[in-house]
């Protein structure tokens, strides 16, 4: 990996084994943007959380989150902004000659985003 500006690292926290793909990119300068999981962990651990952008949930809370269920719907219902998006999305404001090319990314969000 000879170079990059930002390493893009995004995965649920606890779901992804680590990697080295993450490490030469940071090796080689880039920015790490993502969430504590996989190499990530280990890399702010030692490089400092400080050199990282690190934004999601942490694993005890995607744990816990499991443990009281996730309903989409509910975010879908409560955030105008989102339900905005979701919206446009499935109407094919995006693509307006293919009004239906989205709409197998909306119901995967909808009703199997683990």
């Amino acid at each position: 990996i000879p170079a990059s500006d930002l390493s893009e690292q995004i995965s649920t926290a606890g779901t992804e084994a680590s990697g080295t793909g993450n490490m030469k990119f940071m090796l080689n300068g880039a920015l790490t943007i993502g969430t504590m999981d996989g190499a990530n962990v280990e890399m702010a651990e030692e490089a400092g959380q400080e050199n990282f952008f690190i934004f999601g949930m942490l694993v005890d809370e995607v744990d816990a989150m499991d443990r009281r269920g996730y309903n989409a719907r509910s975010y879908y219902d409560r955030l105008p902004e989102l339900k905005l998006a979701i919206d446009q999305i499935n109407s094919g404001f995006f693509s307006p000659k293919e009004p239906d090319l989205f709409k197998g990314i909306v119901d995967m969000l909808m009703h199997h985003d683990r």
